[in-house]
């Protein structure tokens, strides 16, 4: 992976408005292993890249360029590679960019990566953290996320404990958050028949 060619993408997404060079770089220089690296590729993503990409969820210029959800495909596309203190960091990151994204998509794609990817008891922490958000279009794409890590968490004790918190958001004061709640809730009965 090309560190260079990584900040290069970075600044000319910011500087275009939209992050078409991020796509471009991730075809060019990621393994796609997702999860399903091989034993040699395990725990061997780059520092320095892993940095860029955290700074670049905390950079409010960059979380306003059009498709800046893209960059989280460096995530999904190399999550095999990523070792755990270095998903620690990036799920900090994630915090961060939640509410700050311009679009939804990001967000969207920020609960799937908690309940997918992570699966585990900080990143559901993380979840409960955002329900405090104030706007409602920002919570209601919390039961999604709560719904992945109810229907992909290895624990099953994180697994019990997001069916409590989507049980909670249905009591959200939105009608807007309790109707995705209700979506949720239907999709899991549907994956369980």
């Amino acid at each position: 992976m090309c560190t260079g060619a990584f900040r290069a993408a970075l600044r000319d997404s910011k500087a275009n408005g939209d992050a078409a060079p991020i796509g471009r770089w991730l075809f060019d220089h990621t393994t796609g292993c997702f999860d399903d690296a091989r034993p040699e590729e395990l725990n061997t993503f780059p520092e320095d890249i892993l940095r860029l990409l955290c700074e670049a969820l905390r950079d409010p210029d960059y979380l306003q360029v059009r498709s800046a959800d893209l960059i989280l495909d460096v995530v999904t596309w190399e999550w095999g590679r990523i070792s755990m203190s270095q998903r620690k960091a990036l799920l900090e990151a994630l915090e961060f960019a939640y509410p700050r994204f311009h679009d939804w998509m990001g967000r969207f794609r920020i609960t799937e990566l908690c309940g997918k990817y992570f699966g585990d008891e900080s990143a559901l922490q993380m979840l409960v953290r955002l329900k405090n958000l104030d706007d409602d279009l920002q919570r209601s794409l919390l039961p999604h996320g709560l719904e992945h890590l109810i229907a992909w968490s290895e624990s099953p004790e994180v697994a019990s404990k997001a069916a409590e918190q989507l049980d909670e958001l249905g009591r959200d004061p939105s009608p807007v958050v309790r109707h995705e709640v209700e979506c949720s809730r239907a999709r899991l009965s549907a994956r369980r028949r």
